[in-house]
C-alpha cells in the first residue's frame, strides 16, 4: 500500500515536471520566432534606407535622377536595394532572436 502511494507520487510528480518542461520549451520556441520575424522586419525596412542615406552622405549632389539611373543600372529595385541582404537576414534574424529569449528568459 506504501509503495503503491509513494510509485504514483513519483509519477504525479515526474508528469507535473515534463509538463512544465514542455511548457517552457513552447515559450521558448515563441521568443525565437518573434525575435527572428521582428529582425527581419528591421532589414525589409531598414536596409533601403540606410542605403540611401549613405549614398546621400558620399555624394551631396544626388537627385531622383541618379536612384532612377541606379535602379535601371543594377536590374530593379530589389536588386539596387537588397544586394547583400541575405547575410543580414540570417545575423540580424539570430542576434534579435536571442535578444528576445534572453530579454524574457532571465529580465
Amino acid at each position: 500500500m506504501i509503495e503503491s502511494t509513494l510509485f504514483e507520487l513519483i509519477v504525479k510528480n515526474l508528469y507535473l515536471l515534463i509538463e512544465d518542461f514542455i511548457q517552457e520549451m513552447e515559450d521558448l520556441l515563441i521568443e525565437l520566432f518573434a525575435g527572428n520575424i521582428a529582425g527581419w522586419s528591421l532589414v525589409t525596412t531598414g536596409m533601403p534606407l540606410d542605403l540611401m542615406k549613405t549614398k546621400l552622405q558620399l555624394n551631396r549632389d544626388l537627385s531622383v535622377e541618379y536612384f532612377r539611373r541606379e535602379l535601371e543600372s543594377h536590374g530593379g529595385f530589389f536588386r539596387t536595394f537588397y544586394r547583400g541582404a541575405s547575410s543580414m537576414y540570417l545575423f540580424i534574424g539570430v542576434a534579435t532572436a536571442l535578444e528576445f529569449t534572453v530579454f524574457e528568459t532571465f529580465l
